[in-house]
């Protein structure tokens, strides 16, 4: 056995309380290892030493290098000492404790203060919870500019600054300003509650700012003139919470706008600016040299400086804005743009704050890579915008640099990378503002892309869609990804909108999102198929669903896979009489 390879670790996703009785606990090993049985034991840290319970670890998930070993444990005691006690196939055995790994030697347990592991008590407010509010929510992304002009509708002329004919998305560039708006939103919300099934809403920025993004803020108490007004807003917090959709707004407090009044202040005033150490310049230097950027910035952008969310004063800055709005316009959460280059202390003090006003409000983390640490003990975060799930379909899907088994290696690490609630709340995504559109992904596949979306509803998490991918919308990287909806249905991929409108379907009426699912992925070897294996409760019911995928260069007759008893939820490339799976097709079933 490669005793390197064993690790654990006390207090971390390898050890945590699901409940105040319930914890798991997780050891890793080699991958296919020289292992017969994992061990656990297990007693109240203070008759550890005395007497111990022992329980065998059968649970496994496998990521490409490494095996993770893991139970459930009820323990009447909320203060836990424990060790691992391995035996290899040749009857060796080990114990791991946190100081030692003794081979074929037996544990001191009279001895043993100081070295086994302990989970040291459960408090209540440390267990990372399911936001029940939005765990079973079905997100959509709304790039404000590009929906819909509800004004125009009404005769209203808001934006001045329109520069194309709505539709004409074979001309869109970074300056493009479309017309769309808030009213927009609000008359489409019927369409997106009752024809497509929509339960949530994240909008790009809306607070004032000169550009069609706004991603560059210079008043935050103000909303951009281009999308309407603190009136029109309200209106559509009301409007949506009418229909039971909730509202998060982008909370962009990275940085700000170069021509914001603050940062005007500092170049103007140089270090006798009140506000020179709300940013972060360079050499200490006394004044702003926007020619040669002395200062740290969003990207290498000199238009869009950087606050310095370590300042206190700016740190109540931004909260207080963050709480103005959850106060006064109800809204329901935030999406923090570029969280992962923010300090954690203000994301602690944040959270702290807002749910002190609403214990449900929901705090979203743009990264694109491993968030644990802004997840890990719910101090933070609920939930992150989950790039890395997005990155294994498009490797799977569209580069097709990795096959099914290392697919299903990629999604395994994702699956134990963080604690089972935060999993729950992770925003899982294929399209966004930020990256092309999932269908040019897939190198306009419309079949791959729709096992995409499959895979997208029935992972763990919450499902969001970028506006428009439900109607075929294409788009390259920014600023082709940002085009115009069209709303003449004559001009919609029907078949897609069917499509996601029944995988949205299936995720709500069956509460594919709850604390009792599983999900787990499997190669079938002998037909050349990726199947996903999902067991839930509902309505006290057991639930059981299946998805076939095929990704082979053939068609796959599965008639010994599925019996007639099988229910057929959902299907693309799937002959039922002849339970035939075409190339590039799948089935949902239960």
């Amino acid at each position: 056995m490669e005793i390197s390879a064993l690790y654990h670790e006390c207090e971390s996703n390898y050890s945590y309380p699901l409940k105040e009785n319930i914890i798991k606990i997780t050891l890793r090993t080699k991958k296919d290892d020289d292992i017969k049985n994992i061990y656990l034991l297990y007693n109240s840290k203070y008759l550890f030493k005395k007497e111990r319970y022992l329980v065998e670890i059968k649970n496994k998930i496998s990521t490409k290098y490494n095996d993770y070993y893991y139970i459930y444990l009820k323990v009447e005691d909320v203060r836990i000492g424990y060790i691992f006690k391995i035996i290899d196939n040749n009857d060796n055995f080990y114990y791991y404790s946190e100081n030692n790994i003794l081979i074929n030697k037996e544990y001191e347990f009279d001895k043993c203060d100081f070295d086994y592991f302990q989970l040291p008590y459960i408090n209540k407010i440390d267990i990372v919870k399911v936001n029940k509010k939005f765990n079973n929510r079905i997100f959509y992304q709304i790039f404000v500019d590009r929906f819909f002009d509800g004004e125009k509708e009404e005769g209203n002329i808001i934006n001045d600054k329109i520069n194309i004919i709505w539709g004409d998305n074979n001309n869109i560039t970074s300056n493009t300003f479309a017309g769309g708006n808030l009213k927009g939103i609000i008359k489409k919300l019927d369409y997106l509650k009752e024809e497509l099934g929509i339960s949530a809403i994240y909008l790009t920025p809306i607070f004032e700012s000169y550009s069609n993004h706004k991603y560059e803020t210079y008043d935050y108490y103000k909303i951009a003139k281009d999308f309407g007004d603190e009136t029109t807003f309200k209106e559509l917090i009301a409007e949506a919470h009418k229909r039971d959709i909730l509202i998060i707004l982008d909370g962009v407090f990275n940085h700000l706008a170069y021509y914001s009044p603050i940062f005007k202040d500092v170049i103007k005033n140089g270090k006798k600016s009140k506000y020179y150490s709300w940013f972060i310049i360079h050499n200490d230097d006394e004044k702003i040299d926007l020619e040669n950027k002395n200062y740290e910035s969003f990207g290498f952008s000199k238009h869009m400086p950087k606050l310095n969310l370590s300042n206190g004063s700016v740190q109540e800055y931004v909260i207080n804005i963050c709480k103005y709005y959850l106060k006064n316009y109800k809204v329901d959460g935030y999406r923090m743009d570029v969280a992962d280059e923010i300090a954690h202390t203000f994301f602690k003090k944040l959270r702290f704050e807002l749910k002190n006003i609403d214990e449900n409000v929901f705090l979203i983390s743009e990264n694109w890579h491993n968030a644990h640490l802004s997840l890990d003990d719910g101090s933070e975060f609920d939930s992150v915008m989950n790039y890395p799930f997005t990155s294994a379909l498009i490797d799977l899907l569209g580069y097709k640099r990795i096959d099914e088994i290392e697919f299903i290696y990629r999604i395994n690490e994702l699956l134990v990378r963080y604690k089972e609630a935060s999993l729950n709340n992770v925003l899982n995504l294929v399209s966004s503002h930020d990256k092309a559109r999932f269908i040019n992904d897939c190198n306009n596949n419309e079949n791959l892309a729709l096992i995409g979306y499959s895979l997208l509803f029935l992972y763990p998490g919450i499902p969001m869609i970028y506006y428009a991918d439900e109607i075929g919308l294409d788009g390259n990287n920014d600023p082709d990804c940002r085009k115009m909806f069209i709303w003449d249905k004559n001009k919609w991929n029907i078949s897609r909108f069917i499509f996601i409108k029944s995988l949205i379907d299936i995720h709500k009426n069956l509460d594919l999102n709850n604390e009792d699912y599983s999900f787990k992925l499997d190669y079938l070897k002998e037909y050349k198929l990726l199947k996903v294996s999902i067991y839930n409760k509902f309505n006290d019911k057991e639930i059981i669903i299946n998805e076939l995928i095929n990704l082979s260069t053939m068609d796959i007759n599965i008639a010994k896979l599925i019996d007639d008893n099988k229910l057929i939820l959902l299907s693309s490339n799937y002959d039922i009489k002849e339970k035939i799976i075409k190339k590039e097709g799948l089935v949902i079933y239960r």
